[in-house]
């Protein structure tokens, strides 16, 4: 679960530094995420790369707030 949640949290930051270029994130990408450097060339590709992860990244929502619970 660990690797899945780093690897979505890897990519919308990814996803972030591509629509917001130059803001200020409290944190730099993990070390060695394959998305440390920016990886999308347009706007609507990062789009399309959150759309298609938004489904895991609602679910390892859901099941964080279940293991908490």
């Amino acid at each position: 679960m660990c690797r899945v949640v780093g690897r979505l949290v890897d990519l919308t930051y990814a996803v972030s530094a591509a629509l917001e270029p130059g803001k200020w994130r409290p944190l730099p990408p993990r070390a060695g995420s394959v998305f440390a450097e920016p990886v999308f060339v347009r706007e609507a590709e990062a789009l399309r790369a959150f759309d298609a992860e938004l489904p895991a990244i609602l679910a390892a929502q859901r099941t964080a707030l279940e293991l908490r619970e």
